[in-house]
This record gives structure tokens, sequence and C-alpha cells, in this order.
């Protein structure tokens, strides 16, 4: 789930009712509608660069709402998973009001862990760093390399190399 609030000084938040996203019955919250159905992990990134206003806040998170199998740890239900889970994209003129990637999930793999999205302006890309493929640990860096045209054709390229760190690196445009 994603929650807005701001400030002006850091301290002191206003958590805006949104009714967006119905919770015990109530929607008088500041829940974001964002994603299908369960947002995990999620790396906002505010972009002044992008000329295109309904793309300045960008959204990189975990998507694992669905139905068809579920991760069980010691006999517990721990996610679901299914069709079209995996690393998605949203983007907002606002930061209320999202809208989803057309080609999501960007990358085939869970994350247990949140992400971090930066604009890298030596190699002028963005790149989210986390611990995606969850569960199914190699150690091995992942690097994908796309340019940002390529998010919205879905053409990822795949660079792995070993290491001994739980850091993956991907290299979204």
């Amino acid at each position: 789930m994603l929650g807005y609030a701001t400030s002006a000084d850091g301290v002191h938040w206003d958590k805006p009712r949104l009714d967006q996203v119905d919770i015990d019955g109530s929607a008088a919250n500041n829940i974001i509608e964002i994603g299908r159905t369960n947002c995990e992990g999620i790396a906002v990134l505010y972009d002044g660069r992008d000329p295109d206003l309904a793309r300045r806040y960008k959204g990189f998170y975990w998507e694992h709402g669905g139905i068809d199998t579920y991760r069980e740890w010691k006999g517990k239900t721990i996610w679901g998973e299914g069709k079209g889970d995996g690393m998605w994209m949203s983007f907002s003129a606002d930061g209320v009001h999202w809208t989803d990637c057309g080609n999501n999930p960007v990358i085939a793999m869970g994350s247990d862990s949140t992400q971090s999205l930066v604009w890298d302006p030596n190699i002028e890309k963005y790149v989210a760093y986390g611990r995606m493929g969850a569960g199914d640990y190699t150690g091995a860096e992942l690097q994908f390399t796309a340019p940002l045209a390529a998010l919205r054709q879905r053409e990822v390229r795949l660079r792995i190399t070993l290491r001994d760190a739980n850091l993956y690196s991907y290299w979204l445009a």
C-alpha cells in the first residue's frame, strides 16, 4: 500500500482524505490506489526533467496480488503469485492519481524488500536497486538495461554477472 502525506517542515504532516481505497468499509483515508491489488515496497521518484507532465512522478514496486499460487513459509501463506506479478511501474502528474505503465510487469520477478529508484546522470538512465527475484537468490547481480522508449515497448535486455552480494540493480531506461 501507498499512503500520501505532505509536510512543509518534515516534522508535521498532513494526511489528506483521498477517498480512493476502501479499508474495512471506509475510504476516508490517505491510501493511494496504484497497481492492481498489492503494491509493495514502492519507490517514488519526482522527475522534474521529464517533459511529459503526466510522468513527473514515477513509481516502481512489487505487484503480487495474484491468486494462482500461494507461497508458504512454516505453514503460513506469505504472499500470492499469479499472472502479471512482478516489478511494476506507474506514473503520476500529482503523486495522487496514478496510471499503470502499459507493459507491466517491467521485470517479471518479485522482490522481498523496498526498492530504490534514481536517475543516474552519469549513465543517463533510471536505475532501480532492490532484491528482485525474491526467494530465488543465486548470488548473481542482475542488471536490466533499456532505453526509456523500451519501457513502453517491453524490450528489456538482461545481463547477469556473478557476485557475492544480494544487491540487484536494474537499469530501467
